[in-house]
């Protein structure tokens, strides 16, 4: 499978966030930077992990890589 087809999305966000899963996961997902929002500022879990959203999850853009074999972000500094 191609890079091109594991990339594939429902929705590219305008103004996206990489955000890590869970604190103790490399793995990152990319959110739109206004759903995130609204989920801060209305103190809501994160949607996967169920944790409380801190800045921890925040990952620079530059600090994530698409790893094919995966089929996920990973946070390069992970690694």
């Amino acid at each position: 499978m191609t890079t091109q087809l594991l990339l594939f999305c429902i929705c590219v966000p305008d103004n996206g966030v990489f955000s890590r899963t869970s604190l103790q996961s490399d793995v990152c997902c990319l959110y739109d930077s206004t759903a995130l929002k609204e989920l801060v500022s209305q103190r809501l879990p994160h949607p996967i992990s169920r944790e409380v959203i801190t800045g921890a999850h925040i990952i620079p853009k530059e600090q994530c890589h698409f790893d094919p074999e995966k089929g996920t972000f990973i946070h390069s500094a992970s690694e």
